[in-house]
C-alpha cells in the first residue's frame, strides 16, 4: 500500500471513530398544534406514527356538531418516543418539577 493511500485510510478512520456535537437550535417560529388527544397510532419500521386529533364544532347549523378532526401527524424513532414517554410520565407524576430536556446522547434520528 503506498504512503498517501495508508494516510487516506489512517485519517478516514480517525473521522469515522469521531461523533460531531450536536446542537440544539430553538425556531420561534415553529407550528404549536393544540390538541385534544390522538386518533391513532401505529409502529411501522421501527418509527411511531402518531395522528393527532381535536374536537371542531361545525357552525354551519345551530347547535353544530363537534366532529373529531385530524390536526397533525407526526413520525418519530421507537427509542425517541421511548423516551419522550418517559419525561411526559415523570413530567406528570411531579407537575411544577424540573423540566428535563433530552441529553446531547438522546436518539435524534
Amino acid at each position: 500500500m503506498d504512503a498517501s493511500l495508508a494516510l487516506h485510510q489512517q485519517q478516514g478512520d480517525a473521522m469515522a471513530s469521531e461523533v460531531p456535537e450536536v446542537i440544539f437550535i430553538d425556531n420561534p417560529h415553529a407550528p404549536e398544534v393544540h390538541t385534544t388527544g390522538h386518533a391513532g397510532l401505529y409502529m411501522h419500521m421501527d418509527n411511531v406514527h402518531v395522528t393527532l386529533g381535536a374536537g371542531r364544532v361545525n357552525h354551519i347549523t345551530s347547535p353544530g356538531p363537534i366532529n373529531h378532526v385530524v390536526v397533525g401527524r407526526f413520525v418519530m424513532p421507537a427509542l425517541a418516543a421511548l423516551e419522550l414517554a418517559k419525561q411526559i410520565q415523570q413530567m406528570l407524576e411531579n407537575p411544577g418539577g424540573p423540566s428535563q430536556a433530552p441529553s446531547p446522547a438522546s436518539p435524534l434520528h
